[in-house]
């Protein structure tokens, strides 16, 4: 993978299964994700970094038109963000809200793989 490759595309093609045996882009994808969330200060503004990584894994895992190892790769990493989002999470709200995708990913997952 061409390393100037930036956040963006390399996002899109890990929502597309563009390379759905390359598990190292899924990899970088986390690694750039992480990266971007610990240059922000805020809780919130990290929160929505992670959020957007776990949004466009679950996604990725919910489209059966996409290759089903390149979903379950996602769904393997998918724990990641919500990890992290769990340890930004300082509100009740924001528990319920993690909470609450947990369910999520469980039922979808189990729709969809």
């Amino acid at each position: 993978l061409n390393e100037t490759v930036d956040y963006n595309t390399l996002e899109r093609m890990i929502r597309n299964g563009h390379q759905p045996d390359n598990p190292c882009l899924l990899d970088r994808y986390l690694a750039l994700g992480e990266a971007r969330a610990s240059a922000y200060r805020p809780a919130a503004a990290r929160h929505a970094v992670h959020m957007r990584t776990y949004t466009t894994l679950l996604e990725t895992i919910c489209d059966s038109c996409i290759a089903t190892h390149w979903r379950v790769l996602c769904l393997d990493q998918i724990y990641k963000p919500l990890i992290a989002m769990e340890r930004l999470a300082s509100t009740q709200t924001d528990k319920k809200q993690i909470r609450k995708l947990h369910n999520d990913l469980s039922v979808l997952s189990h729709y969809f793989l």
